[in-house]
């Protein structure tokens, strides 16, 4: 699959990748402080929950592996 770059030649995919993984750290976060700093009560949001801990431990993930991986294949790419 190719990687679409912009007219100032950045590939857009990782962009956009980062800017989900942001998104979805900072809804979580967010939600967070809503219930366990500030106390009001969520039904479906519960940190101990086995699903929110794969959520959690999913978002870290993409969020490193997006970093990480695009830098690496731009270096590639410039050393030929």
């Amino acid at each position: 699959m190719p990687v679409l770059r912009t007219k100032t030649n950045r590939m857009w995919l990782p962009d956009a990748l980062r800017g989900l993984a942001l998104l979805n750290m900072l809804a979580y976060h967010a939600m967070y402080d809503w219930v366990y700093v500030f106390g009001h009560a969520s039904r479906w949001y519960d940190i101990w929950a086995p699903g929110a801990m794969l959520a959690a431990i999913y978002l870290l993930e993409l969020y490193c592996a997006v970093g990480f991986s695009f830098r690496w294949q731009s270096g590639l790419q410039r050393m030929g």
